[in-house]
């Protein structure tokens, strides 16, 4: 898998060192905007729309995006 846009190019896998950066870094990954880190819950919207056969306009997924932060238990 390609690392994202926003990944910085130079960085490198070392087995001991990039193990434990990757854990300490593990406690911030709920914290970045959507699609980044490991808070993607906001792309869901339209694949469980598609998935359950729920037919949803741009208003409704915006209306309940918004609303995930509001409703999600914090970490």
């Amino acid at each position: 898998e390609r690392a994202g846009d926003d990944v910085n190019p130079h960085i490198q896998w070392t087995p001991w060192s990039s193990f434990w950066q990757v854990t300490a870094d593990m406690a911030l990954s709920t914290t970045p905007p959507g699609g980044h880190g490991h808070n993607y819950h906001s792309e869901f919207i339209p694949i469980w729309s598609a998935v359950l056969g729920i037919h949803c306009d741009r208003h409704t997924m915006d209306a309940i995006a918004k609303a995930i932060p509001k409703t999600s238990a914090p970490r």
